[in-house]
């Protein structure tokens, strides 16, 4: 199946939409991004898997919630038709966080990042094309998560990340 141009256009802006919706946390525009039976596949990060919009964005909402900036920048992107009204995606991302309480501008030992691919699949619906379900696989990390809280979300995820205790 091959996507038109218009297509290839929209699921383009819905991934720059969820990147700034995650950085500027946005959490209302959810709906407008995520299919309602969404499927998230994080368990490398969050050690678990999420199903449902609520599910998937209070996991987000808790992972980054804490830290005064983060950027997430998909830095290559190829999407392909798996059928009429459905698509599948895989990105590779950088994903840069300041740590909880940090002043910004961040300083480099207050920051943590993390290199992964995106296994998409996205869905048309009446309203638009919607991320379906997404799986994260985690290739590399930077940053000492050691600096990170262990009791929050985000310095369970990067000790996990980086198998540190």
């Amino acid at each position: 199946m091959s996507l038109s141009v218009e297509d290839r256009w929209e699921i383009d802006d819905l991934l720059a939409r969820y990147c700034m919706a995650l950085d500027t946390k946005n959490w209302d525009d959810f709906p407008n991004i995520l299919a309602p039976d969404v499927t998230w596949d994080y368990s490398d990060e969050f050690g678990e898997q999420q199903h449902g919009i609520d599910e998937v964005v209070r996991a987000i909402r808790t992972a980054l919630d804490p830290h005064p900036a983060s950027i997430h920048a998909p830095l290559l992107t190829r999407v392909w038709g798996t059928g009429d009204d459905t698509a599948a995606g895989f990105s590779h991302v950088l994903s840069k966080s300041v740590l909880d309480g940090a002043e910004i501008p961040a300083r480099p030992e207050t920051t943590f990042e993390v290199y992964c691919t995106w296994h998409d699949r996205y869905a048309r619906t009446p309203t638009g094309w919607r991320i379906q379900s997404r799986t994260l696989k985690v290739m590399a990390t930077s940053g000492d998560p050691t600096v990170w809280d262990p009791a929050t979300s985000a310095g369970q995820a990067f000790r996990r990340l980086t198998r540190t205790n």
